[in-house]
């Protein structure tokens, strides 16, 4: 059930939508940046819908499980 999701994945909640912006033609953006939040959205949408099952969430993102973990570890959003 929900309440069992750890803290992480119901934080997917909360993030904001990042595609669809604009390139500001006096600062530019962080494309990186940019790219690491659009990951971890999607990372932890996966998680969610896989309600925690990290083999489940890489199926649904079309990686491989070691894949899958590595992308965790570097959002920090591995629950170990």
């Amino acid at each position: 059930s929900r309440e069992l999701l750890p803290d992480y994945i119901e934080a997917a909640k909360s993030i904001p939508e990042v595609v669809g912006g604009e390139i500001d033609s006096k600062d530019g953006i962080d494309l990186e940046n940019v790219l690491d939040e659009i990951e971890r959205t999607y990372l932890l949408e996966a998680l969610e819908k896989a309600e925690g099952v990290k083999k489940r969430a890489a199926e649904l993102l079309n990686l491989s499980f070691r894949s899958l973990r590595y992308r965790l570890k570097k959002h920090q959003l591995d629950s170990r």
